[in-house]
């Protein structure tokens, strides 16, 4: 960054938090994918979803040990660039509506959601 009088300049762009998010999400399928299927060779034709459901989701590679450990230590490396970015995305709304680049209704819309979106990705 620059420096000005003591003060320091530099850009942040929220959009590579959700790209940092998403990598990290697909990393961690894909390492459960590989503990799950080649480590240790489980067998994920025969699961409850499929007996309720008739197919198994993604989830389904979460569910055994290790993968379900490991995942869990991969995901805040998921779930903590998801937290900057929703907020630096609400900090970007809020410059976009102080300079009327947005209305007021998209303003207020996006300071509800925000409190929601942060909620709901902690739990």
């Amino acid at each position: 960054g620059t420096t000005h009088a003591g003060v320091v300049d530099f850009k942040i762009h929220a959009e590579l938090l959700r790209v940092i998010t998403y990598a990290m999400f697909w990393f961690m399928v894909l390492v459960s994918i590989f503990m799950t299927t080649v480590v240790m060779k489980q067998d994920i034709t025969d699961t409850p979803l499929i007996d309720a459901l008739g197919y198994n989701n993604i989830c389904v590679f979460f569910d055994y040990s290790p993968a379900r450990e490991i995942a869990a230590l991969i995901y805040p490396f998921v779930e903590l660039p998801f937290i900057g970015y929703l907020v630096l995305d609400f900090v970007t709304t809020r410059e976009f509506w102080q300079t009327g680049q947005i209305s007021n209704a998209l303003y207020r819309v996006s300071q509800f959601l925000f409190p929601v979106e942060l909620v709901l990705i902690v739990l």
